[in-house]
């Protein structure tokens, strides 16, 4: 079983985009000029031409940022209305941020992809709109993130590097969450979530940072656990 960690709250449900998804990869104007590609166009989600092909994504599709692109370019903002959702971010190497407005997360999450270590900044409130929406750090890299807004669902992290959630998490009603405990681990073959079977780890973040270095390893099966007390 993949390492997971999972956050319960309320039921919530939300009408999703009914147009087709699709997937848009990002190349910054493809001219390494900070994004305008020598047309004015910034670093912008929704200017066309910041994507290969140049169409700009819609609601509900899966957003790629691929390895190759300049470094000016990898400073990206998300300029659709606050909360547009998606279905998924993909980084492809480390390097990249996102700034600008909050948005959902509908179906698989964010994950990075590279083999190698490298940082990924995502600024902006993260929704979810749907259980099991996954933060993915990769085997090597860093994955860090503003506050989380659970909206009633259940957030999982996975990778071997590191997810550090830097702002709040809280649930539907804005309420933030300062306590976050109870992360355990364990053996393979472990089929009990009692306390007692598990090994904690620690949070290693400073508040209102927290962070957890998930172990891995292919001796065991990892079960995550997390318990949220509010304010």
């Amino acid at each position: 079983m993949r390492p997971f960690l999972f956050l319960v709250a309320v039921a919530y449900f939300v009408a999703m985009d009914t147009a087709p998804a699709a997937t848009r990869t990002w190349d910054g104007g493809d001219g390494g000029d900070g994004g305008d590609g020598g047309d004015g166009v910034n670093t912008n989600w929704n200017a066309a031409t910041n994507w290969n092909p140049n169409t700009a994504p819609n609601a509900g599709d899966t957003l790629v940022f691929p390895a190759g692109v300049a470094a000016a370019d990898q400073a990206t903002n998300n300029n659709f209305a606050a909360n547009t959702v998606f279905a998924g971010l993909v980084f492809q190497t480390g390097g990249y941020s996102v700034a600008g407005n909050a948005f959902d997360l509908s179906t698989t999450g964010i994950a990075l992809t590279s083999e190698e270590s490298g940082t990924t900044i995502i600024t902006p409130t993260i929704r979810l709109t749907n259980h099991g929406v996954t933060l993915d750090s990769g085997p090597k890299g860093t994955l860090r993130t503003g506050a989380v807004n659970l909206n009633g669902n259940r957030l999982m992290l996975d990778g071997s590097g590191l997810v550090a959630i830097t702002g709040h998490i809280f649930n539907a009603s804005g309420t933030p969450q300062s306590d976050v405990s109870g992360i355990l681990y364990g053996a393979k073959g472990s089929a009990s979530l009692k306390e007692g079977d598990w090994d904690p780890i620690p949070d290693t973040g400073r508040p209102p940072e927290k962070r957890f270095f998930l172990p891995d390893g292919p001796e065991r099966t990892q079960f995550m656990r997390l318990t949220v007390t509010e304010l």
